[in-house]
């Protein structure tokens, strides 16, 4: 139940229902709090939200009527809990069209772009080591942890779980090679 208090010149909607359902609680947003008026240099961006709020306004009707959201898809033999517990993304957008939202940092383009170069590097060094003796790079495997720990930390902030595993066997794998760098080290020379 939504009362309006005047606040001096304003009216302030006041909320005597603190429990409501997520649903309302938007609709109530849009009815009382909701500004529509923008900045023109914006109006690029508004359009793109409002386009993206109506297909999943669209995706969440169309979803809520399939009464067997899984029968066309390669998860039709498996159970919603095992879908749930290993494609939950899926999963969500099939039972009412939810669309996973990105993980937003400023520091996410950056960290791509730091790993993308400190893959290359690494591969120079690699590369360079393994035409000077034919040995495996001690610098270019350091690298390759730090490029796979960068990633890992991404993977993690997006949600992206299952795409962990890949990125903590590069750290193990590499930090083998390091190992067998180290203790096969003749007079201490690593090399590069």
């Amino acid at each position: 139940m939504i009362i309006e208090m005047n606040d001096g010149n304003e009216l302030v909607p006041l909320n005597l229902d603190p429990d409501q359902s997520p649903k309302r609680k938007v609709l109530d947003y849009l009815q009382h709090e909701m500004r529509f008026n923008y900045d023109q240099t914006k109006k690029e961006v508004v359009d793109k939200f409002w386009t993206s709020m109506l297909i999943d306004l669209k995706n969440y009707n169309h979803q809520l009527r399939d009464s067997k959201p899984f029968a066309t898809t390669c998860y039709s033999c498996c159970s919603q809990k095992c879908i749930k517990k290993w494609d939950r993304n899926f999963w969500e957008f099939k039972m009412v069209g939810y669309r996973k939202r990105n993980y937003i940092s400023e520091y996410k383009y950056p960290t791509k772009v730091m790993s993308v170069i400190l893959v290359f590097i690494s591969g120079i060094f690699k590369l360079v080591r393994a035409n000077q003796d034919g040995k495996a790079s001690f610098y270019g495997n350091i690298i390759q942890i730090l490029t796979s720990f960068l990633v890992l930390l991404l993977f993690y902030r997006e949600g992206e779980r299952i795409m962990l595993v890949p990125k903590i066997g590069a750290i193990i794998v590499s930090s083998s090679i390091l190992y067998g760098i180290v203790s096969n080290a003749e007079n201490g020379e690593i090399g590069i």
